[in-house]
C-alpha cells in the first residue's frame, strides 16, 4: 500500500496465492483457497481484516498527472481482464 507499480522495488507477491508474480498473472484455479502473502492464512491479501494487514496511509498533497492515472487504469485493466479468465 502506498505504492506504485513505478516506484516498486521488491520482487512482486500475487494478493491470490502469494507467490512471485503480480496478481494478473495468477494461475490459480478458484478452487484453490487463495493464501495472503501477509499471513500465509486462507484469504487474499486485500482483505482489511487481517492482522498482518500494512496499515492504510492517507496521502495528502499528492497530485496524479493524467499520464500517471492512464498507466494505473491500463496496469487495473490488464489485471481484469486476467482476474475474469479464472
Amino acid at each position: 500500500y502506498g505504492h506504485s507499480l513505478s516506484s516498486y522495488t521488491e520482487n512482486p507477491r500475487c494478493m491470490k496465492c502469494a507467490e512471485g508474480h503480480f496478481s494478473y498473472q495468477c494461475r490459480k484455479s478458484k478452487d484453490t483457497p487463495a493464501t495472503c502473502c501477509n499471513c500465509r492464512k486462507d484469504h487474499t491479501s486485500n482483505i482489511s481484516g487481517c492482522k498482518a494487514h500494512p496499515s492504510r496511509k492517507i496521502f495528502q498533497n499528492k497530485a496524479s498527472t493524467p499520464a500517471t492515472s492512464a498507466h494505473s487504469l491500463v496496469l487495473l485493466m490488464k489485471e481484469l481482464q486476467e482476474l475474469t479468465k479464472c
